[in-house]
């Protein structure tokens, strides 16, 4: 199967955003770019897969609050494999910020 890259970007704000939201049985890995994180600032990063035991419910993976500028900026989501991936950003603190993402698939 080939590995497929998309990638994009998103202007925070004080409600949660989906970076996508994707219904295909695939492996998904993502890197989400937080270059522009500043001292006062944090964001809220959400990963939600399908629930293998009922199609129509969306089970949180991973639920992350991310402060201040990062010395390693580059967030990673490990690959997962579902029928069902979204990813969500939200600005907790601070003022809104343009950020860059890469996800791929299998």
């Amino acid at each position: 199967m080939a590995l497929n890259s998309f990638d994009g970007n998103i202007t925070t704000n004080a409600t949660e955003q989906n970076l996508f939201d994707i219904t295909a049985l695939r492996h998904y890995a993502t890197w989400i770019y937080l270059d522009n994180l500043a001292g006062s600032d944090s964001v809220q990063i959400r990963v939600s897969i399908q629930d293998p035991n009922d199609a129509s419910t969306m089970k949180r993976y991973i639920d992350v609050l991310i402060s201040d500028a990062q010395a390693n900026p580059a967030f990673y989501i490990p690959w997962v494999p579902t029928q069902q991936y979204r990813v969500s950003v939200q600005r907790i603190t601070g003022t809104d910020k343009n950020i860059t993402w890469c996800r791929k698939e299998q």
